[in-house]
């Protein structure tokens, strides 16, 4: 089975072009098929030519929200010079608008629309679920089922990690985002010694990543991504990284 990185995980390795091109041989070498471009200082104009030194595909970004909404045409243009027909979106930024009905639904029509102009031009949208999104509305269903209803043409990079932390069932999620979900962050989710939820290499948590996998297959997952936020931020966090690619070679 093919694996790719969401380079957020190891956002210190990645902050200059020297850097980002060292980082992408080396993944290769590891077993690395693919990566999202995320956590990275270096400008989308430079990513070209990082590709082509590396020949390693960038499949989806994360891109700023101001970007997204007031900057369109320029990212569009700067994706696809890399040949990237996907845009994602982290997170909203301020976390107070996932806390107000009015202001989340909003923007979730904004991206909507820009979805809409995105697709003319022959780039899918992408959300990147938190557990945030799983906030119940005044109406009873929570953000994420307004935006899977009500944006039909935002697609999703499903988080299982923060699914399950958000307390939602990550298989009844793929299944309700069949044909939307061609990334998936395959992170895995432990108790710690300190009894608290903590990111983990996969394999080494809790989430039963046989389903996942087989039912996000299933409902049209093409790339599936390795995703470990505190990897970044472990003196010997890479080493996690080589752990869940091999798990997933070995695996899969």
């Amino acid at each position: 089975m093919k694996i790719g990185l969401n380079l957020y995980s190891i956002r210190n390795m990645i902050q200059t072009k020297p850097d980002l091109i060292k980082t992408l041989k080396q993944l290769k070498k590891d077993g690395c098929d693919f990566v999202q471009f995320s956590g990275s200082l270096v400008p989308l104009t430079e990513l070209k030519d990082a590709v082509k030194k590396t020949k390693m595909p960038i499949v989806v970004t994360h891109s700023p929200l101001e970007r997204i909404l007031h900057d369109t045409d320029k990212l569009i243009k700067e994706h696809k010079s890399f040949n990237c027909t996907r845009i994602g979106l982290g997170m909203i930024p301020d976390k107070a608008i996932y806390a107000n009905d009015q202001k989340v639904t909003k923007t979730i029509d904004q991206l909507e629309k820009v979805a809409i102009k995105m697709k003319k031009q022959g780039i899918k949208f992408f959300y990147h679920n938190h557990q945030f999104a799983f906030r119940k509305l005044k109406s009873g269903k929570t953000i994420f089922e307004y935006m899977i209803k009500k944006a039909p043409h935002i697609n999703f990079v499903l988080d299982t990690y923060w699914v399950q932390y958000g307390g939602a069932s990550i298989i009844d999620m793929i299944h309700a985002l069949k044909g939307r979900i061609e990334c998936v962050h395959l992170k895995d989710y432990k108790i710690n010694n300190q009894l608290e939820p903590e990111f983990a290499p996969l394999g080494d948590g809790n989430i039963n990543l046989v389903d996942v996998i087989k039912e996000a297959k299933k409902s049209g997952t093409k790339y599936f991504l390795i995703e470990q936020d505190n990897a970044a931020t472990k003196k010997d966090g890479y080493k996690d990284i080589v752990k869940s690619i091999k798990y997933i070679k070995e695996n899969f």
